[in-house]
């Protein structure tokens, strides 16, 4: 079932973005964009934003989830000392952290790319709102 629904993901998504809503160059925006087309413009909009905006959000709940049940399962455990505690709960309040903020930052990304040309034409502005966040959100990830 998972490989007949990977499958038929990868045929649909490979057809919509062949054919349908093909990726090209935009010279004046300086990005790649999808063709101008209402069809285009909703795939864009609630299959790459509203999407990954969700999964995100997702994740972000489930590390949380995690880190408090983790937390609750080591408070209960007799085994540990109170030296190890503390370096499982800077672990943590680490690992945190780190999630909160790649979170956020995707986020970000995710309504720069989307919503920039909607508030300015300036394409410096443009430049380093969409392709240079782009670009950035995968460098600050590593």
């Amino acid at each position: 079932m998972i490989g007949g629904t990977w499958l038929l993901c990868l045929l649909i998504n490979s057809y919509m973005f062949m054919y349908v809503c093909q990726l090209k160059y935009n010279n004046k925006l300086r990005a790649t964009v999808f063709n101008d087309s209402a069809l285009c413009d909703y795939v864009a909009w609630f299959g790459d934003f509203v999407k990954n905006s969700i999964l995100v959000c997702i994740f972000m709940v489930i590390d949380i989830l995690t880190i408090l049940k983790v937390r609750e399962i080591r408070l209960f455990s007799m085994n540990n000392n109170n030296k190890n505690n503390e370096s499982i709960s800077e672990r943590e309040k680490r690992f945190l952290k780190q999630t909160i903020s790649q979170g956020t930052i995707f986020l970000i990304q995710l309504i720069t790319w989307f919503l920039i040309d909607n508030i300015t034409s300036n394409q410096v502005v443009i430049f380093l709102l969409s392709g240079y966040a782009f670009l950035a959100i995968h460098v600050f990830d590593g």
